[in-house]
């Protein structure tokens, strides 16, 4: 890839966003296979800088709902802790998997249920 290639990707991920994606050019390439490994590459080396990625989102609001309290809270604390390699919720509607996915921190978000219909969200 080009340099302009690797840091339009490296700063998507720095930005926040969820997912990368290759252009039709570059997917029907000749090296679709390298061009993807060389694109994961870039993610998970921009993804070790986290404190890039820590929101300073709704800091100085206060909440109309205990829900989004405590998601806000559990982010804060997992941003600011030594050694917090990711989050793990509960949710019974995966709205509170969602409440915690709006505040960006760099590690990985886990939902747990116990609602088949909910994991498949």
């Amino acid at each position: 890839p080009t340099r302009a290639e690797v840091m339009d990707v490296a700063n998507a991920v720095l930005d926040g966003t969820d997912a990368v994606m290759l252009s039709a050019e570059t997917a029907a390439g000749q090296y679709p296979s390298e061009t993807v490994a060389a694109m994961a590459r870039v993610c998970l080396g921009a993804e070790k800088i986290p404190s890039l990625n820590v929101s300073k989102h709704r800091l100085d609001i206060q909440f109309d709902n205990v829900e989004e309290a405590i998601a806000m809270s559990a982010m804060y604390a997992a941003n600011h802790l030594k050694g917090v390699t990711a989050i793990i919720t509960m949710t019974e509607s995966g709205r509170t998997a969602l409440m915690t996915s709006r505040i960006s921190s760099g590690l990985p978000i886990f939902a747990l249920s116990r609602h088949e219909r909910t994991l498949n969200l």
